[in-house]
């Protein structure tokens, strides 16, 4: 059977499928956010803040507070919840694998800077004590494999 995402008899492409997702979501910003975090397993404004920056291609100016907006307007869509046992916001697990297989197949190479980025943050989280230690290092080793699953050769991680 076809995913009515892949394209089928109907015409219901990739791209007009995640807009049907997204009906909610008009502002350009906040589609942006999705895309830019959609990489993310879970996020908070700390994990938003350099995704952000890399996919506006900005990192300086995306701060934690400058994300906390954006981050409200993403739960007040309802594709976006508090999911406690992950300690941050969840976007919506259907809608967030048709964003990321998407930006994976259109934008590869901001697909690998996303998870670069990710990979790098959970990398430096992960050797910090405390009781989140073992999150961050299960988040990295997700990041790596996606991008060792793309080809990506562990020295492009750190860039």
């Amino acid at each position: 059977m076809k995913s009515r995402c892949s394209g089928n008899a109907h015409g219901l492409t990739s791209a007009k499928c995640c807009d049907m997702l997204l009906c909610k979501v008009g502002d350009t910003e906040l589609r942006e956010a999705f895309e830019a975090l959609c990489v993310l397993r879970a996020f908070d404004d700390d994990r938003m803040s350099p995704l952000l920056g890399i996919y506006h291609g900005d990192p300086a100016a995306w701060t934690p507070e400058k994300c906390a907006p954006i981050r409200m307007a993403m739960v007040r869509t309802r594709l976006t919840r508090w999911a406690k046992d992950r300690s941050g916001y969840v976007m919506d697990e259907g809608v967030r694998r048709i964003l990321e297989w998407l930006l994976r197949e259109s934008k590869a190479e901001l697909w690998r800077q996303l998870h670069s980025a990710a990979y790098r943050l959970y990398e430096e989280w992960a050797r910090l004590p405390g009781p989140a230690k073992q999150c961050w290092q299960d988040e990295a080793a997700h990041h790596a494999a996606e991008l060792e699953n793309a080809g990506v050769d562990q020295v492009s991680k750190g860039e």
